[in-house]
């Protein structure tokens, strides 16, 4: 009789410490857990032929799918020209895209840019602002740059057959490496990425694009 009182008050102990239990502390839990999960962002996809931006996509069609995250407005190339185009989630510097048309009606896709500080974004090779020349080569193989003694010095003209040079979907990939300041490179029109001449100044990406060749911006 004794052990079965016993088992008995052991039984309320518990229903009155469970009945105590502080129902904030349960909802800290909970949201802890929500929390711990973090939303998807698109430049988890990498930078593709197809992403964030279809090669068929309009200005129109991205104000559709993208809604407030995308704006219409002007874009500079870098020959100081201006032009229309469409910008993609401009409140987020980090995954700042800047899509350029080869026509006036911005119904033709030519060139999908990393905005300036859009350093989130991954690329075929997984190449990306900020991306070394020593990564680059590595993902493509040598290649062949532009000089570094032009403003838009850099600019990679020719993978030599790499890894980099055919991308599926159709497009291709628009690199320009730059040197750090002060940093001095030959005065060449075009320099190779092994030049003996550009070891220990580790140039880097700054410039980024997917695009379809064609010629001229508002060409056919």
């Amino acid at each position: 009789m004794r052990n079965l009182r016993l088992l008995a008050l052991g039984a309320v102990s518990l229903l009155i410490l469970a009945s105590c239990t502080d129902p904030q502390s349960t909802q800290d839990q909970t949201d802890a857990s929500s929390e711990a999960a973090p939303e998807p962002r698109v430049s988890d996809q990498p930078l593709s032929c197809d992403h964030p931006v279809k090669p068929d996509a309009t200005a129109e069609s991205l104000l559709a799918e993208y809604g407030e995250r995308a704006v219409t407005g002007l874009l500079s190339m870098p020959d100081n020209e201006v032009v229309n185009g469409v910008v993609l989630f401009r409140d987020k510097p980090d995954e700042r895209i800047e899509v350029i048309f080869r026509d006036k009606e911005m119904t033709k896709v030519a060139e999908v840019r990393l905005g300036e500080a859009a350093t989130a974004w991954r690329g075929p090779g997984g190449v990306g602002k900020g991306t070394t020349l020593a990564e680059v080569q590595a993902a493509n193989g040598p290649f062949l740059m532009s000089g570094f003694r032009f403003d838009w010095g850099g600019e990679v003209i020719d993978w030599r057959g790499g890894k980099l040079e055919t991308l599926e979907g159709g497009c291709a990939l628009k690199l320009r490496l730059q040197l750090p300041a002060g940093a001095k490179a030959s005065a060449d029109e075009e320099i190779e990425s092994n030049d003996e001449r550009l070891k220990g100044l580790d140039p880097a990406v700054v410039d980024m694009a997917i695009v379809w060749k064609k010629k001229g911006l508002f060409g056919g």
